[in-house]
């Protein structure tokens, strides 16, 4: 049987339990928000600008100079492949992505 002290003890250490348990969810739950948060802001238009500017915005008038024909569409730009490695639900969601999946 356990004494006064021991008993004592046990409340304490359940205290601690409970004080540093949610404690430590949150603090889990915030780094895996800052981890998702920063890998997905250099694709945030907020963050970081679309190339090539938006020719209604700035003065830059590459825009214009692009091809319009659709074999070009059918490449997948660099940084829309370094989306698809972030998650396979980026992947499907883009049509290139899913022709790209089944072949």
């Amino acid at each position: 049987r356990q004494n006064a002290q021991g008993y004592r003890c046990l409340m304490d250490r359940l205290r601690f339990a409970i004080k540093t348990k949610p404690w430590l969810k949150a603090l889990k739950a915030s780094d895996t928000m800052v981890t998702w948060v920063d890998q997905r802001a250099e694709f945030d238009p907020f963050l970081h600008p679309p190339q090539p500017s938006n020719p209604w915005i700035s003065d830059e008038a590459s825009f214009w100079n692009q091809p319009t024909d659709t074999s070009s569409a059918e490449i997948p730009t660099e940084k829309r492949v370094k989306r698809w490695g972030l998650s396979v639900q980026e992947l499907v969601k883009d049509p290139i992505g899913r022709q790209v999946l089944e072949t």
